[in-house]
This record gives structure tokens, sequence and C-alpha cells, in this order.
């Protein structure tokens, strides 16, 4: 999905999008076959990526007008709900998260014990520098231990709240773009890649990230903010 991305980037450098860009779109999206999720995220983006591009008021009201619209026209088909699931030791899980972080357009809230695996760390900073927001819940006791990358994360810009109690904020899920989740007994820790018996899940299950999305909101109100 980057790859298409960049083309459609590189599309929008003259406002127009030529046969030959056209052609060129539509080849990437027949060899990478996108799913209907990723088709509805390139749809958002491309609305975000014009919306950075106009600078009055009428207009970004208007293309929010279209967007709407456009969602509303669009053809109401059934939804298929998909499930994968990975398991550690190993790094089936740390990709699997890896690729939902970079796959994100616009959010990405995390709900997580703690967080200590730096290729994870650095995928988020990354998601950061382009603008994804990002929010963090995770227990305030572990954002003190050794390897902790917390702070880091905070520094760069994301959003932390911790809990304020002498038991865990033990919860293990994140919520990418609304769109997908992942949930499961996975630490995001080197040793849980390296050497614990974990999992997740990945689901684009809309009743379950309806739920979940409720409780990271819940969390979310009662938590205090990292300082």
């Amino acid at each position: 999905m980057q790859e298409t991305l960049q083309y459609l980037k590189a599309s929008l450098d003259d406002f127009i999008l030529s046969n030959s860009e056209k052609k060129a779109l539509k080849s990437v999206l027949s060899d990478k076959q996108l799913k209907k999720n990723d088709l509805n995220r390139l749809r958002s983006e491309i609305f975000k990526m014009t919306r950075e591009e106009l600078s009055d008021h009428k207009s970004l009201q208007l293309l929010n007008w279209l967007e709407q619209a456009n969602k509303l026209l669009l053809p109401k088909e059934e939804s298929q709900s998909n499930f994968k699931s990975y398991f550690s030791p190993g790094n089936d899980c740390q990709q699997a998260i890896c690729n939902e972080i970079s796959y994100a357009c616009r959010s990405i809230d995390i709900c997580v014990f703690t967080i200590s695996d730096n290729v994870i760390r650095d995928k988020i900073v990354y998601a950061i520098s382009k603008g994804i927001k990002v929010r963090i819940i995770t227990d305030d006791d572990k954002t003190m231990d050794m390897g902790s990358d917390i702070d880091y994360l905070h520094k760069k810009g994301a959003i932390i709240k911790t809990d304020n109690t002498s038991y865990h904020m033990h919860n293990k899920f994140a919520i990418f773009d609304e769109a997908t989740l992942i949930t499961g007994s996975y630490n995001w820790t080197r040793s849980a890649a390296e050497h614990n018996q974990e999992n997740i899940i990945v689901t684009n299950e809309q009743q379950l990230i309806v739920q979940f999305r409720k409780e990271f909101e819940r969390l979310w109100k009662h938590m205090l903010p990292f300082e």
C-alpha cells in the first residue's frame, strides 16, 4: 500500500492525474490486489493529501462535503470479517504489529502493558513523523523499567496516559484507523518475541473494534497524562 501512496503523492505535484499516471496506478493496484479495507484507507489518504494542499476555509468545507458524499454514494457491500493469528517466540507477532503501524493513515490507539521492543518503537516514531495521531495507554510502574520506550515515544510526539493505582493496566490491544484491531497476550517487548509463548489476533471485525474503542476511550478518560 505504501508504494501506491507514493504514486498518488507524485501525481498530486502538478495537480493533474495524467493518462500515464492513471495507467501506472491501475497497474500497481492490479499487482497489489488490495483488500477492501486497504482501498478504503487509500481513499481516506487521497482526501487527507488534498486537504493538506488547501488553505482557504471554503475549499476545506467543500472537500469535507465531497468526502462525506463520496462515502454515502459508495455501493454498500457485505462486509467480510477477517481474522489472522500469530504466535511467538519468533518474529511473527512483532512483524504483524509493525505491518499495521505502517499501514495506518490517520490514527493509532495503543493500550499495552509496556513497550520495550525498539523495532516496534521505531515504527511508531515513523508513523508520528508522517502526521499520524498516536495515543498510548500503558502501566505506570512499567514506564520506569530499564529499556522502557515510553519516555522516548512521549518525547517524539506520542500522547501517553498511564494508570495511577497499585494494580496493573494489563491490556494488550491496538486499533488502527478505527478499522483494524490487534489483541492477544503478546507483550510489545523483545523477550516476548525471543522467548515467551504469546499470541495476537489481527481482525477487521467491526463489532469487536467498536467494543475495544469504547474501552480505550473509557480508560483514556480516567488515566493520567504521562509526564
